[in-house]
């Protein structure tokens, strides 16, 4: 009878179907704002890292942009994705490529544009390791910390790198001067063998003025290393004789004094054809130290006056046998010989 009456009263029967609906209708409602919600955000995600993939393109990033867009999300619920990817878009929007042209070949960019965007690449190297859990990522900050002394981002990209070129035999990026010994790399450890091209990269990165000075390469290798003692040997006789450095020599009395002394390239050669090659990085190193300076008193190492008909004239010497002479243009050390007391 009960549920004959209540199937009867109709209007009551409405209300009762109300407040259950209701809620339910209520609760639905705001799950579709939310899901909407959720799909616009997701969304606007995928149009800001397109964004960003679409600047890495116009820089001329174009293995960054490929290595970003890994991340693209394909739906709002790759909650994983979704996150490494607004880290990406944060870690673009962070990189500095103002400098870097637009719509250009990286090939075409300046030397220093060309270092920029191979930073920018090798950061996003790097991320791309970690995201992905890969042995390289681990590596790479071990190389950091060993090669430079604390974590930075670029240089694990720069591991990554290195190795990828070490193991694809693709060592032609690397100077000229030692091409001939790089292939003897694959007799190292791996890690050992990265330092080394990480060195090499690091001297092509100078300035061409500065790579034409002995120093520059001396303290990035060590001749106590016998493979970075061939490399350093290399340098001297496939690079360093080949072209005149230029430094500036300082006043022995006012220091504000300066000129350009220049070591020559038919020096050079005069003292490798002179000196054993076992001696050459320890002459070259103590030689052109020395053109930095003029002696002042007699028995100091540096650039000295001697007598000449006609005048005086500038020699080197240091604390080895040998001098260093001009031949014509005082200040252009084009000579080298042995004094006849030595």
């Amino acid at each position: 009878k009960e549920l004959y009456r209540f199937s009867e009263d109709k209007s009551e029967n409405a209300e009762f179907s109300k407040d259950i609906l209701n809620p339910i209708l209520e609760l639905s409602k705001q799950q579709k704002e939310l899901e909407d919600k959720k799909q616009e955000k997701f969304e606007k995600l995928r149009e800001k890292l397109d964004s960003a993939i679409n600047m890495l393109y116009t820089k001329g990033l174009s293995n960054a942009a490929l290595i970003c867009y890994k991340y693209m999300p394909e739906n709002a619920d790759e909650t994983e994705k979704i996150n490494q990817a607004k880290y990406i878009i944060r870690l673009v929007n962070k990189l500095n490529t103002n400098h870097l042209p637009v719509n250009a070949d990286k090939g075409d960019y300046n030397k220093q544009a060309q270092i920029r965007a191979q930073k920018i690449e090798d950061i996003i190297v790097g991320y791309d390791a970690k995201f992905s859990n890969s042995p390289l990522y681990r590596n790479g900050v071990e190389f950091s910390l060993k090669r430079y002394g604390r974590k930075y981002d670029s240089h694990i990209g720069e591991y990554i790198r290195h190795y990828n070129n070490l193991n694809n035999a693709n060592l032609s990026s690397y100077p000229e001067f030692c091409q001939k010994k790089l292939y003897d790399l694959y007799d190292l450890n791996c890690d050992d063998a990265v330092i080394i091209l990480s060195k090499l990269e690091e001297w092509s990165k100078l300035p061409d003025k500065e790579q034409k000075h002995f120093r520059k390469m001396y303290n990035l290798f060590s001749k106590n290393i016998e493979f970075e003692r061939d490399i350093l040997n290399d340098y001297i006789d496939n690079y360093y004789t080949k072209c005149d450095t230029i430094v500036k020599a300082v006043g022995n009395k006012d220091k504000k004094l300066q000129v350009d002394a220049t070591f020559a390239k038919r020096g050079k050669k005069e003292l490798c054809d002179k000196v054993k090659k076992a001696q050459w990085i320890d002459y070259f190193e103590e030689f052109e130290s020395a053109m930095t300076y003029f002696a002042g008193k007699k028995g100091r190492t540096g650039i000295k006056d001697y007598y000449v008909e006609g005048g005086t004239a500038h020699e080197v010497k240091t604390t080895y046998p040998g001098r260093l002479f001009c031949y014509k243009t005082d200040l252009v050390f084009d000579g080298f010989d042995y004094d006849k007391d030595d």
